[in-house]
């Protein structure tokens, strides 16, 4: 029913903008004006991949367009967890109840970068699709730059499903997969195959991750496995642990979202009692399970931005992923 809700309210907005537009009501951007672009995604949630990708398309259209010519704004909803983040850009908070903030902002600039992973997918959030599908449609309503930018779609609920093919056939969609292009076109969505646009981020060199991990007690011998798990608390056993502590006996875990932590710790340590059972509960279990069975120490680093660069420091590491 919520999502029902939400269709139907950023929908609605849509087509307010569109026959505002249609009565002359709007500004257009004017040559020699900054243009002001609204970059959309699912940002302040310690989700690395996320907020890398915004990063990256942030200084890419920056390094084409010219930083003088341009005014950016990007969605936040924690402005405490991108603090430092997106230099030279104006960060906007997305409230939970999003159609108004649309609305307002949307309009507000001159057009609109959609730039998260999850773009067009019930399997995440049918709000964040909602959300997404909404700023593409009130910019392409008023006839504004409408773009979504290394993005994925995948099976989304016929509701969505059928939102996304009305409202974002205005807009054109740079898919990082040809699977994902594949769907978009059969919504008649004009799209452009491009890649994930993290491909162009720089990490920090080999020295960054060899003093982090000397900081949490490695002795630069000892193999290191890293592992960067979706759904950390599936697909995991005991005996699958045991044969990965023979490969690495220092294992290194990277887990999404999990830890607002800004330094490494180490683990294990047996939580105490809960009366939920969070998904942070659930990481700190498999986490002293790993310890109890394989008798192999573990590190946790914070789900944050700081994350990425470490493990892509480490060049002899192999990393797998659970999704």
């Amino acid at each position: 029913m919520t999502d029902f809700l939400l269709v139907v309210w950023v929908s609605a907005l849509i087509e307010v903008t569109r026959f505002g537009w249609m009565l002359g009501l709007g500004k257009r951007w004017t040559p020699g004006e900054k243009l002001k672009l609204l970059f959309a995604g699912y940002n302040g949630n310690r989700n690395t991949g996320s907020d890398l990708r915004v990063q990256e398309t942030l200084r890419q259209i920056r390094h084409v367009l010219g930083a003088e010519n341009v005014d950016f704004s990007v969605m936040t909803q924690n402005f405490g967890l991108t603090r430092g983040y997106f230099e030279g850009t104006r960060q906007v908070h997305l409230p939970d109840v999003f159609p108004p903030f649309l609305f307002r902002e949307v309009r507000a600039n001159h057009g609109v970068i959609a730039c998260e992973g999850s773009m067009f997918k019930s399997k995440f959030a049918n709000a964040l699709t909602t959300m997404m599908i909404g700023s593409l449609g009130i910019a392409s309503a008023e006839n504004k730059l409408s773009v979504g930018y290394g993005g994925e779609a995948g099976h989304m609920d016929k509701l969505i499903e059928r939102m996304c093919a009305r409202y974002v056939k205005d807009s054109l969609i740079i898919p990082r997969s040809a699977e994902s292009q594949a769907m978009l076109n059969k919504l008649s969505i004009p799209t452009e195959l491009g890649t994930d646009t993290a491909w162009t981020f720089e990490p920090h060199p080999p020295e960054y991750a060899r003093k982090v991990l000397r900081d949490a007690g490695w002795d630069e011998k000892t193999p290191i496995l890293a592992l960067c798990p979706i759904l950390h608390t599936s697909r995991l056993s005991r005996p699958a642990l045991t044969r990965t502590a023979s490969i690495a006996p220092f294992i290194f875990i990277n887990p999404a979202p999990l830890s607002t932590r800004k330094t490494p710790a180490i683990f294990p340590r047996l939580p105490g009692p809960r009366r939920h059972s969070s998904s942070a509960t659930k990481f700190s279990r498999f986490l002293w399970l790993w310890n109890v069975w394989t008798r192999a120490p573990a590190i946790n680093l914070p789900h944050t931005s700081k994350a990425l660069p470490f493990l892509s420091s480490l060049r002899t590491t192999t990393t797998y992923s659970s999704s």
